[in-house]
């Protein structure tokens, strides 16, 4: 089977915002629940105000203090604690943001060298390995470094140990996905949801 990207321009692009998505959708989530909790946390000890602290004393029948107890709120631990998991969060977003800056205008200079040497790529499946080929990189991967696959929107995104091969579905025929699955399944490569 041969898949030819005549586009390899807009398709470079298509298949790595299509990984961004995949992987930045969990550091989103993460990112936000620890915003969430800093935001509870810190309207939690806002709201349950009480005295820094308390103090009991007992005495004996000849007024001598024989046990004393402080008790001390964790009002400011609690908002402490809230205030800088907003602020660690709000960082962490900033910085997910120029990563996402960085890896975007990494991946235009990658999809202009296509427009400077043909803007075409050819991947070959056969039974034994898949191949990328285009005027500035030649790879031939073994099914036996495959370790998963996912089927996202369009795309079929094959990882390896090095890299992950995208296949966009638009380009091929039925019966060529199902051979495409057929390997995946024989070769014991996991899907991932």
């Amino acid at each position: 089977m041969e898949i030819k990207y005549l586009n390899a321009f807009e398709s470079t692009r298509e298949i790595n915002k299509v990984l961004w998505k995949i992987t930045s959708k969990k550091t989103i989530m993460l990112l936000s629940s620890l915003f969430i909790i800093g935001v509870l946390l810190s309207v939690y000890g806002a709201l349950n105000y009480k005295e820094y602290s308390k103090s009991k004393s007992a005495y004996s029948e000849s007024n001598v203090q024989i046990l004393s107890v402080n008790y001390y709120s964790n009002r400011h631990i609690a908002e402490s604690i809230g205030v800088v998991l907003v602020v660690f969060s709000i960082v962490l977003f900033r910085l997910h943001s120029i990563k996402k800056k960085t890896f975007f205008r990494k991946i235009d200079e990658i999809s202009r060298r296509f427009l400077e040497t043909g803007n075409q790529y050819i991947i070959r499946i056969n039974e034994n390995y898949v191949e990328y080929d285009s005027l500035d990189l030649f790879m031939k991967i073994n099914w036996i470094r495959f370790s998963n696959y996912k089927i996202y929107e369009n795309f079929i995104l094959m990882k390896s140990d090095s890299s992950v091969i995208g296949i966009d579905k638009r380009l091929i025929s039925e019966t060529d996905l199902d051979v495409l699955l057929k390997f995946l399944k024989s070769n014991n490569i996991q899907k991932i949801k």
